[in-house]
């Protein structure tokens, strides 16, 4: 008979009404389940024939045992020669994922092609590995004409590993270079970071000079108040000194208009009649009060000490015989008592 049974789990599909088998034509068929889906679907040539929903809860068992070329009644054992596949079996995979359609179809449209091999570990069956295991009956290799086309896809693939590897290799160096200037560029960093550094240790230093002499200057700042203040009050005492000194010197400027008043009344003479008429010697009379005419004048006359730099003239000669000797002062004046001056 033409046509195939799909059996997955004790339930069985008859599919021969589905498709025509023709003698010596390769088919690709592929039984596609998960347990998510709890779905069956069978594709012919990457064509979906048959999809049909399975009992819930099923599983899929790691325990269960692979015959290929006829069917088991119990697990490892009851076949029937009946039931002996005729023909010839290429490239059985098993996926530990359900395939989508898309993917099958790939699969299913060049015999030769090793398409199957780019999903590396999700292939938990591999035909390579199938070939070694141990075989009963009747069953002859034979050639399946792919070789060369295998071969084709083999330098094909070697070719594209190549440029990959080329590929690789070329990032690789540019890898090793930007690496390299990676390491050039953290150099220089490195460099920046310790001139930065030390920069900054120098501006801190500079802060701290700037801080110090911040309150260096408070201090200074303070003191010169301080010695304003004090300046202050030394002006202010001055000034009060200068207002008692000119209040003296006007009472003096009296004196000595009083005394120049009196010339009249008091006429000179060359006869030395006071101790203030050695005024009027040649040694004293023009000349300026020093402190060594003083020294020759002080015991008799201890007022003129406070006229030291005025010049000794007639005026000032009547001023001291008019109002600091009581034995010398003219009949006409009242004299007055300057002493405290």
């Amino acid at each position: 008979s033409s046509g195939i049974n799909a059996e997955h789990g004790g339930d069985q599909s008859d599919l021969r009404s589905l498709y025509t088998v023709s003698p010596g034509t390769w088919y690709h068929n592929c039984l596609a389940w998960d347990t998510a889906s709890q779905t069956r679907d069978v594709y012919i040539n990457g064509v979906l024939v048959s999809s049909k929903a399975t009992p819930s809860g099923r599983t899929l068992g790691q325990d269960g045992i692979l015959i290929l070329g006829n069917e088991q009644d119990s697990r490892g054992s009851g076949m029937d020669d009946v039931n002996k596949f005729a023909g010839e079996m290429y490239k059985l995979n098993v996926f530990s994922k359900k395939l989508t359609g898309a993917e099958i179809q790939e699969m299913s449209r060049e015999k030769c092609s090793v398409v199957e091999e780019k999903y590396g570990d999700v292939r938990s069956i591999k035909w390579e590995d199938v070939l070694l295991k141990t075989r009963t009956g009747t069953v002859t290799e034979i050639r399946t004409g792919c070789e060369g086309a295998i071969i084709k896809q083999l330098r094909d693939t070697l070719q594209q590993t190549k440029e990959q590897l080329n590929q690789t290799l070329k990032e690789l160096q540019q890898t090793k270079q930007e690496k390299e200037k990676c390491g050039s560029d953290l150099e220089s960093k490195a460099e920046q970071h310790n001139t930065t550094k030390l920069e900054l240790a120098e501006t801190q230093s500079d802060l701290d000079n700037k801080v110090r002499q911040l309150n260096t200057s408070e201090a200074q700042k303070q003191t010169t108040m301080e010695e304003l203040k004090k300046t202050k009050t030394d002006l202010n005492n001055t000034a009060i000194t200068l207002n008692e000194t000119q209040a003296e010197l006007e009472q003096v400027k009296e004196l000595l208009e009083k005394a120049a008043n009196a010339t009249q009344d008091c006429p000179l003479n060359s006869t030395v009649t006071s101790h203030w008429d050695l005024l009027y010697s040649e040694e004293f009379f023009g000349e300026t009060v020093t402190t060594e005419k003083l020294e020759v004048l002080r015991r008799s006359m201890k007022k003129l000490e406070y006229f030291e730099g005025v010049r000794i003239t007639d005026g000032m000669i009547r001023f001291f015989k008019l109002f600091h000797d009581e034995e010398d002062q003219c009949p006409n004046i009242q004299p007055t008592d300057h002493t405290s001056k």
